[in-house]
């Protein structure tokens, strides 16, 4: 979870959590959400966003060769009375200088310090977005090659999206990040998309 909040007293916050890949967080294990949202108003702005990073994915050695890596997340999405964001589900390949920790907490307030990188939303992209929208203090986490989307579920809907990763893996990517991206702003500059709750994951190959 990554949240900035500007104004007087500007402040930043991330949250990394171990989840579980069972239903609403099984085992006791917190469950997974993925959301992002930027609004603005008298008392400043503020960018909210949390994403999943899926770990232990097949390498090439172990796949049959000619066949494909399939990455299925299951999704549930938010269902409101107020206005929200299309959105897009977004996976990419992750590798960051450190490990990312199981738990981990950072919180600054009036300060100009950024987290590490791992912390930082994507830059909302897409063919109905334009090139510059608001961007934290902070600024966006650096893009990667090799994203794959599907379409967000239906307002109040689940489903379960399946995005091929083949590229990816053989790319050398064990580790994918999910994030979602609004495809529309809300009046010209705003964006909020669904809650959407994770409510598993996995990967689908035939091995060696």
């Amino acid at each position: 979870h990554f949240f900035v909040g500007s104004g007087l007293s500007p402040g930043v916050q991330c949250t990394a959590k171990t989840v579980s890949s069972q239903i609403d967080g099984g085992d006791g294990a917190p469950s997974a959400v993925i959301y992002n949202s930027f609004g603005a108003g008298g008392g400043g702005a503020s960018w909210g966003y949390a994403g999943l990073v899926v770990k232990d994915g097949p390498s090439m050695d172990d796949v049959s060769i000619g066949d494909s890596v399939k990455l299925h997340v299951g999704l549930r999405a938010q269902s409101a009375t107020w206005t929200l964001s299309p959105c897009v589900v977004k996976v990419e390949g992750f590798a960051e200088a450190v490990e990312v920790p199981q738990n981990y907490s950072f919180q600054v307030r009036g300060s100009p310090e950024c987290p590490p990188s791992f912390c930082l939303m994507p830059k909302p992209i897409g063919e109905g977005l334009p090139a510059r929208v608001s961007a934290p203090g902070c600024g966006f986490a650096n893009a990667t090659d090799g994203v794959v989307s599907q379409s967000c579920p239906d307002f109040g809907a689940t489903a379960e999206l399946e995005f091929d990763v083949t590229d990816l893996v053989a790319k050398g990517f064990t580790e994918f990040k999910v994030w979602a991206s609004p495809t529309e702003l809300i009046r010209g500059s705003f964006w909020q998309i669904p809650r959407l709750t994770v409510t598993s994951w996995g990967f689908t190959f035939t091995p060696k």
